[in-house]
């Protein structure tokens, strides 16, 4: 069975039109994050799944790409999963020197880096999307890259969305270049590199 880490992700407090904070708690919210160690067809239509609903078609990775990165014992592929156990997302990653000669003929400057782990996908559902699910899902990330002695994580990450600018403000990645027509995507990509720390990879605030 796939090892199985369960984190407590707490929901944002809503707020009354008139700025104060209520006073009523919501319930407290479970997510499973699942490390697939043995995936199966399911786990693969899943993740099919999950890329569709997540992306526009122009930048949706292909089903043969997904099951070639699923497949690969070398990479950390977790599952979110809500408290009915529906999965919410997805992250799938490997080793950056395994995808350096598809990764080369769109980044020049890439390196064949055994110590990198290279994140391939983020998806997480339209419907479930948050930086709460997406802050223990990397965390979770992050210590199976230090339990497996990766020195740091590697990705492209879209820049349209935001999401490049999350990680660099809120997980201390490490700008190195954009890319202003990734993988024939028609939209730029920034090139970020995280270095694995002792501690916590998020800022303190």
């Amino acid at each position: 069975m796939p090892e199985q880490i369960i984190v407590e992700i707490p929901p944002e407090e809503s707020k009354p039109e008139d700025g104060k904070e209520s006073g009523d708690k919501e319930k407290r919210q479970k997510y499973t994050i699942e490390v697939i160690l043995d995936p199966n067809e399911d786990a693969f239509r899943q993740v099919c799944e999950i890329e569709k609903e997540s992306f526009p078609e122009k930048v949706q990775s292909s089903p043969e790409d997904l099951k070639e990165v699923l497949e690969n014992k070398d990479g950390i592929h977790l599952f979110i999963k809500d408290e009915a156990g529906e999965i919410a997302g997805n992250i799938l990653s490997l080793r950056q020197n395994q995808e350096y000669k598809d990764l080369k003929k769109f980044d020049p400057d890439i390196t064949n880096d055994k110590d990198a782990l290279y994140v391939e996908s983020v998806a997480i559902r339209p419907q479930k999307q948050g930086m709460a699910a997406f802050k223990n899902a990397w965390q979770a990330l992050v210590e199976e890259a230090k339990s497996q002695h990766y020195k740091k994580i590697a990705m492209h990450a879209r820049v349209s969305t935001g999401f490049s600018e999350a990680l660099q403000k809120r997980y201390n990645a490490k700008f190195v270049r954009r890319l202003q027509n990734w993988y024939n995507f028609g939209e730029p990509f920034d090139y970020l590199e995280i270095e694995i720390p002792e501690d916590n990879i998020e800022k303190q605030k």
